[in-house]
Order: C-alpha cells, then structure tokens, then sequence
C-alpha cells in the first residue's frame, strides 16, 4: 500500500504481461515515501471515491471481513478470470462495511488502472504468504479490492506507528521476515516467475497471529526466466526500497525484489523508516546512512531500535544483519535468491529454537 513513484528508465522498452497503463502516485504523501510524477507516459485518472481522497490514478482495498455475514449474504456477481473471485456493486460493499467504516479500509494502491491485472494476477495464485484477494467492484469509475480479513494490519503500523502501539518483539519479527521471504519465494519459483517490484513494510499485512502476507500486487511484472537476465521496463516503485540497479538503467531483475527485502529486514532491526525526510540530509535514505554500521558489532548495537530495549539474541541480531547486507548488493547477480534468504532465515530461527535464543532477552548477557 501506500504511494508509489515512477520515472522513465532510459531508452525504457516496456515488455508488459497484461496491458497495463501505468500512472502517477497520489500527490499526498507520507512524510516517510517521497514522490515523485512524470510526463514520460500515459497517465489515466480514476475517480476514488470521497471517502479517500481526490488523487488521480489511485484505487481502493478494502477488509472483506468484518462484515462476513453481511458479504456472504451477497449473490455472486460476473467474474474476471477466475471463479473464486466475485464481483460486488459498490452499494453492497457500502452496506456491508457500514459506510466504509475507516477499520475495514486498508489504503489506497498509488496505480488505479492497473487494477485489472491485480485482480487477475491475485486471483491465478495461493500461497499463505500471500493475501487472499477475495473480490472485486468495478463500477462507474470506482475501483475497489476485497482482500482476506487481516486483524494486525501492516508492519509499518508495529515499526513506526504511533507510542501506543505495542512494538513487535524479536522473535515476532524473525516469524515476519521468515513468512515473507517464503511469499516472495514463491513468486520467483514460478513457471513464469513474477517480480513483486513493491516490497516494502506497508504491503506486508499480519493476521491476528502476527503471519505475515504480501498484499498490493499493482506493480508485479513477469519477469525473467533467469536469475542472471532482466526485462527492461518503466521505472517503479517506492523511494527508499528501489534497487538502484533497476532506478538508474530500468534493468529489473528477478533480485531486485532482493534488494527491496533487504531494505526492510534493516527497517525491522533498526525501527527506522526506509525514507523520511524529517530526517537530517545524510540520513533520509536508511540503507545509505546506516549500512556501514551493520557489519560492526557496536556500529550494529547502537542502530538497533530502541523499542526493543536491548530484548533480541545479538548473534541473531548479527546474523540478520549480515544477510541484509547481503542482500544490498549493488550488482543484482551477487545478492542471495530469495531461496537463499529463507534458507539462511529457517537455520537461524531453527538454531534458535533448538538452543532457547528465541526467548527473549537483553544483549546485556552477550556484551
């Protein structure tokens, strides 16, 4: 969730799996991710209901829970692709959400048009680290998805959400990072692998028991069939998480998702935002600022977030570290697969299971 940001790659060659029209993020945004607008393409307005905002190019999602009975009651309406999704008129949806009451309403995606290829792309897969897509409404100009009941909401909420909100332990935050390195895994392990392209901390959704699933497949792309090749295409993407591979000559690259994960691995250890410009110039961009201190054992100690009150295994904490660093790697073909990552992050939570590291406990006892 959350806005987005695009640009022309140079010379782009834009190699699309469905037709897809990209447009401009919403011209609200967070303090933490900037935006940024181009004149280099096609932009295509939709109009968001009132209940957003007025941006252009943006499309609602919804709970498709909370109201279960209310939904269910529905009759099944025409199908796009695929025929456990179903269509709903957007007076149903108002009924059953009780007027779009704010706790059922996850965001707003920053490329509205791109709403079909969603529907389409959510509804061919199934993985439980990826967010059930439970339906749709596509009516005069409304774009709206109905996605599986998450009651935690994002990570970012846990990371960076207001005192009041309890942060996430350690060994919540190890389950968080395991559960999304296996969804995109999975999407990379496909006949036809799919980049995500949008991996950050406001896409990651938790269920009432903290598992953590991918939402907001806007901006996936077919991608290569290698690891070692890319597919050239238009700029996109959040600032902050981006590989600058893919910014600075539009080459995606299947391990530019990799990047993107290592980016929020530092955002989990760290509690700090992967951009915020309320930050001092040389420390707005988190990776730039802080990853020479990962691989320092004090450097790592003093940038660990501080809501954990020293409570995280240290070895673990190093270990995480090391792998984020990995996984920053400027050349794409040097960063871990994702098949890597969940490897390593499966040894580290299993030795910390078979030894009792899971239980948290201060750092004091390591230093």
């Amino acid at each position: 969730m959350g806005n987005c940001w695009c640009r022309p790659a140079h010379k782009p060659t834009p190699d699309h799996p469905t037709n897809i029209h990209h447009v401009t993020a919403s011209n609200t945004a967070p303090a933490d991710e900037n935006v940024y607008d181009s004149n280099g393409y096609s932009a295509t307005s939709t109009n968001l209901t009132t209940w957003i905002s007025q941006s252009s190019g943006s499309f609602t999602t919804i709970w498709g829970n909370n109201a279960t009975e209310q939904i269910e009651a529905f009759t099944n309406g025409p199908i796009i692709a695929y025929s456990n999704l179903r269509a709903f008129t957007y007076a149903q949806l108002k009924a059953a959400t009780h007027n779009f009451r704010p706790d059922m309403v996850v965001g707003k995606g920053g490329f509205g048009v791109v709403y079909k290829a969603e529907v389409n792309l959510l509804g061919s897969l199934s993985h439980p680290n990826l967010v059930q897509l439970l339906g749709y409404c596509h009516e005069d100009g409304k774009f709206i998805l109905i996605y599986e009941f998450m009651k935690k909401g994002s990570l970012n909420r846990y990371l960076f959400g207001k005192r009041s909100v309890q942060p996430l332990p350690w060994d919540t935050r190890l389950k968080v990072a395991i559960g999304t390195a296996r969804g995109l895994d999975y999407l990379h392990s496909l006949e036809k692998p799919i980049i995500y392209r949008d991996f950050k901390s406001s896409n990651i959704l938790l269920d009432e028991f903290y598992d953590a699933k991918i939402a907001d497949f806007g901006l996936a792309f077919f991608g290569p069939l290698t690891d070692n090749s890319h597919v050239s295409t238009l700029v996109m993407g959040t600032l902050g998480y981006a590989d600058p591979e893919y910014v600075s000559t539009g080459h995606l690259f299947v391990k530019s998702d990799v990047y993107s994960f290592g980016v929020v691995l530092v955002e989990m250890l760290t509690g700090l935002r992967a951009f915020d410009r309320k930050r001092p110039s040389g420390q707005r961009v988190l990776v730039d600022w802080v990853k020479p201190h990962l691989t320092k054992r004090k450097g790592l100690k003093n940038i660990m977030d501080s809501r954990l009150e020293g409570k995280y295994p240290s070895k673990e904490a190093k270990q995480i570290a090391y792998l984020a660093v990995k996984c920053l790697r400027p050349e794409p073909l040097l960063r871990p697969s994702m098949k890597e990552v969940v490897e390593t992050l499966e040894q580290i939570e299993a030795v910390s299971l078979r030894t009792g590291d899971h239980n948290i406990h201060s750092t004091e006892q390591h230093n």
